[in-house]
């Protein structure tokens, strides 16, 4: 019997990926964790498989591997896909901000306006993390199930520069607050407008936005800002 095997999104990908340097920046930072080496192909998989046809991690490894054409892959075992989640979430910061130096040399980056916006993903089966699940008001539209909050930060050109996890109860205008005071403290930003839509705003958030030297625009509701009528 003769086989197929796509190539073509697995060869694109892969000159992508190592262009944007995402593979040393990785190992960088493994050799420095004394992380197996495995790791960042199976990071490499899971962002390719994303790309390609979304599914979970057990399902990369029992199926879709195989249904693609690339070297060292297929050697990748089902627990180094778990440790390589594992090791994101730990090296979190130290990723985003290496990649956010790497673009801004490799394709002048510019940050002088920063989007912001979250969205929340649900549980299914018994969650472990009772620090981050909780019921919540849910994107989704499953309020039954538990939920994390998910924030995204991205520049005008939708190139995203970090993201953070939050409970899935926090509001998203709690979330606000955080983001802008982590945003100035990691990324050597001199001026930032930052932009978000109503469910963001309060005037705590902006007195904290003014105080760090940062301008805004912010979505909101008519009947509750006398400044906006007028």
């Amino acid at each position: 019997m003769l086989w197929t095997k796509e190539f073509g999104p697995v060869y694109l990908f892969r000159k992508v990926w190592e262009k944007l340097g995402l593979g040393r920046l990785l190992r960088k930072i493994m050799d420095d964790s004394e992380a197996a080496s495995q790791y960042d192909e199976a990071i490499f998989a899971m962002v390719l498989n994303r790309l390609m046809d979304p599914n979970s991690k057990h399902y990369i490894f029992k199926q879709w591997i195989d249904t693609i054409y690339a070297e060292g892959l297929s050697d990748i075992q089902l627990h180094h896909y778990y440790r390589a989640l594992d090791f994101l979430s730990e090296q979190k910061e130290k990723i985003e901000e290496q990649l956010y130096g790497h673009l801004t040399d490799l394709t002048s980056l510019e940050v002088d306006i920063v989007f912001y916006d979250t969205t929340s993903t649900y549980f299914e089966g018994e969650e472990a993390d009772e620090l981050l699940a909780h019921y919540g008001y849910s994107k989704d539209h499953r309020g039954d199930r538990k939920q994390v909050v998910i924030g995204l930060l991205m520049t005008k050109t939708g190139i995203p520069i970090g993201h953070q996890v939050f409970p899935g109860n926090m509001h998203d205008t709690k979330t606000f607050g955080m983001v802008v005071g982590d945003l100035k403290k990691r990324y050597p930003i001199q001026k930032v407008i930052l932009v978000g839509d109503r469910g963001m705003v309060s005037e705590a958030n902006l007195d904290q936005i003014r105080e760090l030297g940062m301008e805004y625009i912010v979505g909101v509701k008519l009947r509750k800002s006398k400044k906006a009528q007028e």
